[in-house]
């Protein structure tokens, strides 16, 4: 149900419930996949949405029907008949960029209505769109990958991605980052028992600083999905966080520093690098 609740979020921040739509200047027509395997295929017809909504599991499928009205969309799902899961309600989602749609709440049956915040990006290839007017660096990629060792608990962290950044070092917004980032977790104290896995997209807001040799990269980081069904809920309930990767290139040593994301925070010695294009 989880799942199922991000795929309706993420497609109903797409659909505003205003009564007046904007004529939009993008098309969103195309396929679309989230981190659980929850599918959309979307449908755009000048500010109308339909889409038909796929569980990664194979437990539903709904036909939805909403407007766009900015970035913002909002409408009415239906499940079909013959799947294990069927219900009806409204979702709201909202249009990042060309290339992705955030789920933002679900209401089912008449419920009350759950926040979500699952991120379908478009199948294939896919170019954001840049703000007009807005002055931004030379592309720079970076990698990391450095391991925590906490009171028993070992936690492995890997993480790619690139950026771009104004004059004054800014990250302006969402889509002048992209990135991928997971966390390999073993627990051994009391809480979430065995391992877990955490897929994390990184993006903007954030910060690129640079101060004689030393280089920091600051990013949204936001869940995807959990491996762990324990820790799973909290972190739907609790999904953005932060990374930071510091680069002393005098030392060649770099530091990942995870903050708030499922209420829990990391740190780690690294090998990485931040490079030019």
């Amino acid at each position: 149900m989880t799942r199922r609740l991000a795929v309706l979020a993420t497609i109903a921040s797409l659909v505003p419930v205003a009564a007046t739509a904007t004529v939009p200047t993008r098309s969103l027509t195309g396929s679309y996949t989230a981190g659980s395997g929850n599918t959309i295929e979307v449908t755009q017809k000048g500010a109308v949405i339909d889409w038909v909504g796929r569980a990664g599991n194979g437990d539903w499928v709904h036909d939805f029907h909403g407007t766009l009205t900015g970035d913002e969309i909002s409408g009415d799902f239906q499940d079909r008949e013959g799947y294990p899961v069927h219900n009806k309600g409204k979702i709201t989602a909202k249009v990042l960029d060309n290339c992705r749609i955030k789920s933002t709440s679900v209401q089912i049956n008449g419920g009350p209505v759950e926040s979500v915040g699952e991120i379908f990006r478009r199948d294939g290839p896919c170019v954001a769109h840049e703000p007009p007017g807005v002055r931004v660096s030379t592309p720079k990629r970076f990698h990391a990958r450095g391991v925590e060792h906490d009171h028993g608990d070992t936690t492995t962290i890997a993480l790619s991605g690139r950026f771009k950044a104004d004059p004054d070092g800014d990250i302006r917004d969402e889509a002048h980052a992209s990135g991928t980032m997971t966390l390999d977790i073993r627990w051994a104290r009391p809480g979430p028992t065995g391992s877990d896995r955490w897929r994390v997209s990184l993006h903007g807001p954030g910060n690129f600083v640079v101060r004689e040799k030393v280089l920091l990269v600051k990013l949204v980081a936001e869940i995807d999905d959990t491996s762990n069904a324990r820790s799973h809920h909290r972190c739907q309930v609790d999904p953005f966080g932060t990374v930071t990767l510091t680069l002393n290139r005098e030392h060649n040593t770099m530091f990942i520093e995870v903050r708030g994301l499922c209420g829990l925070s990391f740190e780690a010695d690294a090998r990485g690098a931040i490079v030019d294009e």
